[in-house]
């Protein structure tokens, strides 16, 4: 292959390092796309847990709906014997 007189004085006053630099400025694009995959499986993995952390969310919401539900009938059923009672107390006076 014949190299002008430009591309050989390049290539002679061109050291091991520049040379070497060149090559890897070429691969920065691929790096570029390797981050790109890194940060959208993170999103993803984020995206993943995050909706984990909602159903469970969920199911201890509906834990906690239950007992203060049943809490709730339990007072209700004491409120209405205390009545019953006094009713009770009252016509017996």
């Amino acid at each position: 292959m014949i190299r002008s007189v430009r591309q050989s004085a390049r290539r002679f006053l061109t050291t091991d390092a520049e040379r070497k630099g060149r090559r890897h400025r070429c691969n920065r694009a691929l790096r570029d796309q390797r981050l790109d995959m890194v940060l959208l499986f993170a999103q993803g993995l984020a995206e993943l847990i995050q909706g984990g952390l909602d159903l469970v969310g969920e199911g201890v919401g509906a834990i906690f709906g239950g007992v203060e539900h049943s809490v709730a009938i339990v007072v209700q059923e004491a409120r209405y014997l205390t009545l019953e009672r006094l009713q009770l107390i009252t016509q017996l006076a």
